[in-house]
């Protein structure tokens, strides 16, 4: 069920697509009682428009609030940095009233986000607590909280269940095996691209390499001035366990601590982090943490694999 264009939403919400699950949230939270653009919602339509202008249209003219899910990388795809120049032209045009920004994982904030504007730390509130801050500014915004029918209830529902019944057909079928077994090399090659350019733009040096076809290693060392040589490895496996099903499939993520490399210790698995295959709501791929059910999109995970191996070579 794909909503059609409206006149005027309450509140347009710019993500990345590693973020659509909690843009996706808000939007069936809030969506019974404002009107809410999210792009999930409109993307056959604006897609048949050349989506661009209306996209543009939505973010200066048709929304009251926009809410930012702010993270790095956000300004930088196709769509958000299209999002980007529209809210900065709706900022000049409201005197900069109506921007929510979120900050998702305390990167800087935008240069042009100004100052005097407060954004919202999302490490220290609640899903709860941040759909009451959303709801309370939409309504200072102008945006009326309509009563919920049945009608708005079920058009919430019908999305739900569409989402939820063609993500399972997909996960269930020997396509969605494929897509599993096609991102993880995807993600070992990004591991690999990361790799490379580091140590060839660098003088940072640390082991990575591609052992089998589901599993790589990256090997760092540092020097301790205490204890001597120190040696920290990342193991990535993805383990496929049957051949007709993703039941019990996982990407399996392994921080291992190698101990005195002189004393040849042995070595102690510090953590295992579990993923499982999954879909966005554009059925995009994407990767589930066991931990927090967040979805990470390959990219992302890649570099935060990259960044374990640097972290500790500059701790």
């Amino acid at each position: 069920m794909v909503n059609t264009i409206q006149d005027k939403y309450d509140i347009a919400i710019s993500y990345l697509a590693e973020d659509e699950e909690l843009a996706f949230a808000i939007y069936t939270e809030l969506g019974e009682v404002l009107n809410i653009f999210i792009y999930t919602q409109h993307q056959e339509e604006l897609a048949g428009k050349n989506g661009v202008e209306p996209l543009r249209n939505i973010f200066i003219n048709k929304t009251n609030l926009i809410v930012i899910l702010y993270r790095n990388g956000w300004g930088n795809t196709g769509w958000t940095s299209t999002e980007e120049k529209a809210i900065i032209d709706f900022g000049l045009k409201n005197k900069w009233e109506g921007i929510l920004l979120i900050n998702l994982d305390l990167t800087k904030i935008p240069n042009w986000f100004p100052e005097s504007e407060i954004y919202i730390d999302f490490q220290k509130y609640s899903f709860e607590e941040l759909i009451g801050i959303i709801k309370l500014r939409a309504q200072e915004r102008g945006g009326e909280v309509k009563t919920i029918t049945a009608v708005d209830r079920a058009k919430i529902l019908e999305i739900k269940r569409e989402y939820e019944n063609e993500k399972k057909k997909i996960l269930e079928s020997e396509e969605g095996l494929k897509r599993a077994s096609a991102e993880a090399n995807d993600l070992f090659e990004e591991i690999d691209r990361i790799c490379i350019e580091i140590t060839s733009e660098s003088s940072v040096r640390f082991e990575y390499k591609r052992q089998k076809e589901f599993l790589y290693q990256l090997i760092g060392y540092k020097q301790d001035e205490k204890l001597g040589s120190l040696g920290f490895q990342v193991n990535i496996l993805w383990h496929q366990k049957y051949s007709n099903s993703l039941n019990n499939s996982k990407l399996i993520l392994s921080k291992i601590d190698l101990g005195r490399i002189v004393y040849r210790n042995d070595p102690i698995i510090m953590e295992d982090l579990l993923f499982d295959f999954d879909l966005s709501h554009t059925m995009q791929n994407m990767w589930k943490n066991n931990h927090n059910n967040k979805q990470i999109s390959t990219q992302k995970l890649a570099d935060d694999i990259v960044k374990m191996i640097i972290d500790f070579k500059s701790s």
